[in-house]
Parts: C-alpha cells; sequence; structure tokens
C-alpha cells in the first residue's frame, strides 16, 4: 500500500568500460577528471546520479501524486552488458567495473547495502544457440562477470543485497517479434521485456526478505552456466 516511483535512466549503446565507468575502476580517490560531455569515462555514471538526485528533490514535480510522506532508496536494477560484449578488453574488466559500479553507485546515492539486481545480458538466448558463432566466447565473459555478482564466495559482502537474475530464456526469435535482426534490442519483444522486468522483480524481493542466513550462491562457470 506504499507509493512507488520507478527512475529509469537509459541511453543506447553506452558501456560499462568507458560510458558508465565507475569512480573508483580508475583510481580509488575516484575521477582523475570530472565526466562533462557525452563520451568522457564516466559521464552516464553521473548523469544517473545526477537525475536520481533531481527526482528526489523534486518529487513533488516528476511524481504529481507524492503523498510527501519521505522516501526510500529501495533498491537498483542493472539490466546492460551487450555494448561491453564487442571489446575484448571491456570484457575482461566487466566483473571488476560491475562490482566498483554497485559500491560506488551507493556511495553517491548514500544508501550502504542499496539492494543490488543484475539482469543477466541474456539477448543472445541459451548458449547452446551461440556455440560457434564469433561472438561466443565474449558473450560467455560478460555472463560469467555478472553472475559473478551473486557468487558470494566471490564476493561475500554482496550476501543478501546483489543478486543476478537469468535472463537468456526469454529471448525470442525475430520471426516471433517486431524487430528483425535486431537482437541487441531483444528484436524489440514485449514478451521479453516484460519477463526481464518480472524476474529482477522477484529477485529484488528474494533480497529484500534476505537475512544473514542467506546462501544463494551462483559459481561463474558451473554447469548451468555452461549448459545454457
Amino acid at each position: 500500500n506504499e507509493q512507488i516511483l520507478i527512475i529509469k535512466t537509459a541511453w543506447v549503446n553506452q558501456s560499462l568500460g568507458v560510458d558508465f565507468y565507475p569512480p573508483s575502476s580508475g583510481d580509488p580517490s575516484g575521477y582523475s577528471a570530472t565526466p562533462t560531455i557525452d563520451g568522457d569515462s564516466g559521464f552516464y555514471f553521473m548523469e544517473t546520479v545526477r537525475m536520481v538526485r533531481d527526482v528526489i528533490a523534486n518529487l513533488g514535480t516528476h511524481f504529481p501524486n507524492y503523498n510527501g510522506n519521505g522516501y526510500e532508496i529501495a533498491g537498483f536494477g542493472w539490466n546492460h552488458g551487450w555494448t561491453d560484449s564487442n571489446d575484448a578488453g571491456k570484457v575482461a574488466e566487466y566483473q571488476t567495473n560491475m562490482r566498483n559500479f554497485i559500491l560506488d553507485m551507493r556511495d553517491s546515492l548514500g544508501v550502504d547495502s542499496l539492494p543490488f539486481v543484475v539482469g543477466l545480458c541474456g539477448l543472445h538466448g541459451p548458449y547452446g544457440s551461440m556455440v560457434g558463432q564469433n561472438y561466443d566466447t565474449s558473450v560467455m565473459g560478460i555472463w560469467n562477470a555478472q553472475f559473478a555478482m551473486a557468487d558470494y564466495t566471490q564476493h561475500p559482502d554482496f550476501v543478501c543485497n546483489v543478486t543476478t537474475v537469468d535472463t537468456r530464456d526469454f529471448a525470442r526469435p525475430s520471426a516471433n517479434s517486431p524487430a528483425v535482426a535486431e537482437e541487441y534490442f531483444w528484436n524489440n519483444n514485449a514478451e521479453s521485456f516484460f519477463l526481464i522486468g518480472d524476474a529482477m522483480a522477484q529477485g529484488m524481493q528474494s533480497l529484500l526478505q534476505c537475512d544473514s542466513t542467506c546462501s544463494k550462491t551462483m559459481q561463474a562457470d558451473d554447469a548451468s552456466l555452461l549448459g545454457g
């Protein structure tokens, strides 16, 4: 029975390795130069922070039905990865950048342990559909990096506050979609987008209901991932 506002920031063809580059990936003290324009490392990281802060500062404007009872930044969802998969260097850095993105975003928004759901970049579909393609290794690298966020043996501080949801089964062929050969946009298939959102919402609920005994672990190289 609470009011809920979803703040969405989205730009086409942006990478975690440049556009959303987190401050601490470059240097523990932050960016060497403040990103100010499109193309600067971290520009869209800072744009996301700026937009969230703007909405919070002007809730009545952005949310006319706001009841004035205060707010809580309750969770963050991240569905991304295709652009980085086209660059071997960005694939290699993705896990480090993803971890730093989570930590830096929490710090920027002032919410320690902000629940964070990573929606797998599953637009290529199950692994079997990629075998023999020239991009299978790079896409697997992004999958491994994203699944690693929910591997609590690697990131024990993410227990109960970060999870990764698998989206590969939500990919639909272009023959059954509005767009032809736009795999990077999930072929503009509304069913895919609905299922992604639903899965990420369920992932967020699992975090909000998690306690200190939470032991969910997903190894980045386990059979369920490699076998699709």
